[in-house]
């Protein structure tokens, strides 16, 4: 168990999963856009869910996509969404589980909505300043975007915040990482 939620986005190859899968992050995001760099087919999405147990799946999809969702999300045995904020217009539609993500600037919109959603943040902001923006605003789940930031022990284990997204990243070989940097905050949260 991890004293905070984590999310693990850019899953792409099968060495990221397992190393995630392994520190029982609470979820997986995959993109099926194939603009993006962390694109991951879909037909492999099947063969990541049968080597790993646990998280929920989401699925990041392009514009052009949004219009099957639902489909996407059934065929891919997927539980919900991970759009931009500023397209959630695309899916108001749709009754099913979404994470945001948010650029620093749309934070207050986010807060002030009345919504339980999932929400990732990216952000030049520490941690300390992004938890003293949100408060004791207990109904939302925001997680910090760690992205090649220094982050100290206290700032992981005293903010307010939900919990963090990490990354998955290319192989150095297949099936060979390093996982030096993510191991230090992984074993920061650990709760033994």
């Amino acid at each position: 168990m991890l004293k905070k939620k984590v999310i693990a986005s850019s899953i792409n190859n099968l060495t990221d999963a397992r190393y995630f899968a392994g520190w029982m992050v609470d979820a997986f995001i995959f993109s099926i856009d194939p603009h993006s760099p962390n694109y991951l087919n879909p037909q492999e999405i099947g063969t990541f869910q049968s080597w790993v147990e646990g998280p929920e799946y989401y699925l990041e999809l392009s514009d052009e996509l949004y219009g099957q969702a639902e489909k996407y999300l059934v065929d891919l045995n997927c539980q919900g969404l991970c759009i931009p904020f500023s397209k959630r217009s695309l899916i108001a539609s749709l009754d099913i589980p979404v994470i945001y993500t948010l650029e620093e600037n749309e934070l207050e919109d986010y807060l002030a909505l009345d919504s339980t959603e999932k929400a990732i943040i990216h952000s030049e902001k520490s941690i300390s300043e992004i938890s003293a923006i949100v408060g004791s605003t207990s109904r939302i789940e925001l997680y910090y975007d760690i992205i090649n930031q220094q982050i100290s022990t206290e700032e992981l284990l005293e903010s307010n915040l939900t919990g963090f997204n990490v990354h998955g990243s290319p192989e150095e070989k297949v099936g060979f990482k390093s996982y030096d940097e993510l191991d230090e905050i992984f074993e920061v949260l650990q709760d033994f």
